[in-house]
């Protein structure tokens, strides 16, 4: 699996607290390993190209586009934030 950071997500998580990025990288680890891990809750935005990742058991996720093979990673928000913008 390939994943393509955009510059809009390496904005993103550049501005996140410290504590959260080390949460995105692990949850990006665990995608890369296992995309199915019951822990990240992978799952497509109704009605939109986008899918999304959760990064902690609180409020953040990360939204992606692509397929199986490919996902370009398109941004990193608080999971309301998320649901507004791509859902």
């Amino acid at each position: 699996m390939k994943l393509i950071a955009s510059d809009r997500f390496k904005k993103a998580r550049a501005k996140l607290p410290d504590d959260v990025r080390t949460a995105v990288d692990e949850a990006l680890r665990t995608f890369m390993k296992d995309p199915r891990h019951p822990a990240l809750h992978f799952e497509k935005l109704t009605n939109s190209e986008y899918r999304t990742i959760r990064v902690d058991r609180k409020k953040w996720r990360i939204a992606m586009r692509g397929d199986g093979g490919e996902f370009e990673l398109v941004d990193v928000d608080r999971h309301d934030k998320i649901d507004r913008k791509y859902g």
